[in-house]
Formats: structure tokens, C-alpha cells, sequence
């Protein structure tokens, strides 16, 4: 290669970087643009919940005497917290006045993603009369270990309800009893790590604005995650982790009957379906790889109610009634859990297997 070719090609790469680092340069300076933009004319919500704290017992529960709104796109809501951490409205108002019946659960108890009085324990205590207050003592995350210990460190306090519910999500509950629970709490976020990436998502308004959008208008497949094919499995059950997970979430509501009981206190639990077992519960096709022989999206709520009739325990399955709606209508697309239109529905369930629930 001679000198006037090589001067040519090194000419040439210089050239590229060059425009290379121009582009890069100009990117960088219309983000930083569209950042500051946003944040002056438009601020967005947070997108976030940093709405819990470290606990030696439980791992995480919430903050108390919180308030946090929050904005995903699909759904804007507000969280409320009274002192113990259990969630109220706006007005932080609780019928002292009243028997107390308890509500325990994960994030579907506790009315992720719609405002406390669109969620189903917020729906009961609107119940006009009153004959009861319903406390929400749900947190996100927790499975049956943690909807226990929560009860017998209430029951400590002083607590005396004169009913227990338990809001049991079988989409991940089993796996809660076996899965360690030891997730870190930073700045109040549950299991948020230290990376730029976290970074980002917490501090850039433009990256809430384009999660947001893409939120509201992105088509989502119906897939079922790794854990649901695995127990829509009839013979993964037999053995292995289901196998275990099973055992433990019978050890767990065993132990929540006998502590109700040696407080006398009526114990009913809330069986609480995925989207897509009520997807399939409804007629929809759920794909699935052909090598499954036996392929049963329900198989968990089947499970669980088994496990209940053999405890003596009440129970109330929320899949036929929230399969009377299109789940577009009663699940949040992208966050899962249930719209408005869905604790509704499973409000009147509730009140449809227990009408003594309300004043009679």
C-alpha cells in the first residue's frame, strides 16, 4: 500500500469518527434538551414505588404515614398510608368505632395501580350503612409466610378483628413459600440495584414520558411466564420445587387456621386468578410448547381449593366472576393486576358469597 493510500484510508476513519462523535454529540444535546424541556413545562409523575422500608421479621413492609402518586402510562394512582403501614384513602379516616375485619394479601390486596377507593377493600368500606371497618394490611410482594407472620405480629399489638381474609394470588404464591424473600430495600424500592440503568429510570423525566407512551399504546402478547407454564403442569406438582412449594403453602395457611382458631376468628380466604388462567377459564387459546402432554392453565386455583377444603378452611374463587368480563377491561395490559372495573367485580363477588358483610 503506498503512502498517498494510506493517508487516504486514515483520512478516511477520520472522517467517520469525526461524524461519529458530531452525531453522538448532537444526540446527547437533544436529549439533554428534551430532559430539561420536559422537566420545566411538563414534570411527569413518578413511575416508581418507593413506598416500603426494611423490616427484620417481614423483610419489607410499607411506609408508614405515606403518600405517593404514581404514573405508568396505562394507570395513575395515589398510595395513602396510615401509621401501621396499612393502606387508607385521602382522608386517612378508619371507623374506629367499629369490628374490624382484616384483609392480608400481596399487591393485589393491597389495590396496586388504582386509587384506594376504586380498590375492592376501599369499594367495601364505602358500603353504605356500615357494619364493619376493613383494614388493609396487604403488601406487595409478600407471599403466605409474610400474610402469617403479619397476622400473629398484629394479633401481638393488641389487634382483635372479629374476621381474617386472605387474598391469596396463585399466580406466584406457591413460589413466595420457597423463594427467598431477603430482597433489599434502597431509597424505599423494593429490589431496585445500583446500576445506570436503575439510574435512569429513576431520574429521567424523558424516559417516563416515552414508558408511558409506549405503556398506553403497545400490544402485549398473552404468554404465560416460566413459573405458570411449570404449574399449569399437572405432573410438575408431583415433585421437585411445585412439589415443595405446594407443601409449604399448606404448612403456612395450616398455621394461619390454627392461630385464627386459638383467637376465635373466622378465617376466609380470597383465591385470586391471574389474567391468564381467566383468559383460559374464558375459552381463550393460551399457547404453549407441543411437547406438553397436559397442559392445565387453572391447575393452581385447583390446587389451592384442595388444599382449603382439606384444612377446613372457607374459601371464595374470584376466576368465574372475573371471567363474566373480558380481562382487557378487568387486568391492567403491562402492570397485571386488576382496573377498576375488576375490583368491582370482585368486590360484589365477595359480597355476593358474604352479604353479612355489610349491614343487614
Amino acid at each position: 500500500m503506498t503512502t498517498d493510500e494510506i493517508s487516504s484510508k486514515v483520512g478516511t476513519h477520520g472522517k467517520w469518527i469525526g461524524d461519529f462523535a458530531l452525531l453522538a454529540f448532537m444526540t446527547l444535546l437533544c436529549v439533554g434538551a428534551l430532559e430539561l424541556g420536559i422537566r420545566i413545562l411538563r414534570p411527569q409523575k413518578p413511575s416508581w414505588l418507593p413506598t416500603y422500608k426494611s423490616d427484620p421479621v417481614l423483610h419489607w413492609v410499607n411506609l408508614p404515614n405515606h403518600e405517593w402518586a404514581i404514573d405508568v402510562g396505562e394507570a395513575q394512582w395515589t398510595i395513602y398510608t396510615d401509621e401501621n403501614g396499612f393502606r387508607v384513602g385521602k382522608d386517612g379516616a378508619i371507623r374506629r368505632n367499629l369490628p374490624a375485619v382484616l384483609w392480608l394479601g400481596d399487591s393485589f390486596a393491597f389495590g396496586n395501580a388504582v386509587d384506594y377507593e376504586q380498590s375492592f377493600v376501599g369499594l367495601l368500606n364505602a358500603e353504605r350503612p356500615p357494619r364493619y371497618s376493613f383494614l388493609n394490611a396487604a403488601v406487595g410482594g409478600w407471599g403466605p409466610i409474610q400474610y402469617r407472620q403479619q397476622l400473629e405480629i398484629l394479633l401481638d399489638k393488641g389487634l382483635q378483628p372479629a374476621e381474617v381474609f386472605v387474598a391469596t394470588f396463585v399466580g406466584n404464591d406457591f413460589h413466595d413459600c420457597v423463594y427467598d424473600k431477603n430482597i433489599p430495600v434502597r431509597d424505599g424500592i423494593l429490589g431496585v440495584d445500583a446500576g445506570w440503568r436503575s439510574e435512569v429510570k429513576l431520574r429521567s423525566q424523558l424516559y417516563r414520558v416515552l414508558s408511558n407512551f409506549y405503556h398506553r399504546h403497545a400490544k402485549v402478547p398473552m404468554n404465560f411466564v416460566q413459573n405458570e407454564f411449570e404449574m399449569a403442569q399437572p405432573s410438575n406438582w408431583e415433585s421437585g420445587l411445585l412439589r415443595q412449594a405446594r407443601n409449604r403453602y399448606r404448612e403456612e395457611f395450616e398455621k394461619i387456621a390454627r392461630v385464627t382458631r386459638e383467637h376465635a376468628i373466622p378465617l376466609t380466604a380470597v383465591i385470586v386468578p391471574s389474567k391468564q388462567i381467566v383468559d383460559a377459564a374464558s375459552g381463550k387459546t393460551i399457547a404453549h410448547p407441543s411437547e406438553i402432554q397436559s397442559f392445565q392453565p387453572g391447575f393452581p386455583v385447583e390446587v389451592a381449593k384442595t388444599i382449603f377444603q382439606e384444612l377446613g378452611i372457607r374459601y371464595i374463587d374470584l376466576t368465574d366472576s372475573l371471567r363474566a368480563e373480558p380481562t382487557e377491561r378487568t387486568y391492567f395490559r403491562f402492570d397485571g393486576h386488576w382496573t377498576p372495573q375488576g375490583h368491582r367485580i370482585v368486590e360484589c363477588t365477595i359480597l355476593a358469597a358474604r352479604p353479612d358483610l355489610v349491614a343487614l
